[in-house]
């Protein structure tokens, strides 16, 4: 389980075997706690947005070669 508490197991029941385009802001890596890892492995495409420039480069490297996925590298206040 990627997600933090019990968020994933909810959102893959909610959406069962549909597949679909998510916004993830505030995704930091990707990985670490992330509620839409589960998604991306089912073949959901989509859209990370984080500041870090750290975080970013190791989002940019976990999807490097998978088409459907787009970064921004921004803050949103």
């Amino acid at each position: 389980m990627h997600s933090q508490n019990l968020e994933e197991k909810y959102i893959l029941e909610y959406f069962g075997d549909f597949v679909g385009t998510f916004l993830d802001l505030g995704c930091n890596d990707c990985k670490t706690f992330s509620n839409t890892r589960a998604l991306a492995l089912k073949g959901w495409k989509g859209i990370f947005v984080d500041p870090s420039p750290k975080a970013m480069a190791r989002c940019k490297e976990l999807y490097n070669g998978h088409k459907g996925f787009y970064f921004y590298p921004y803050a949103i206040s």
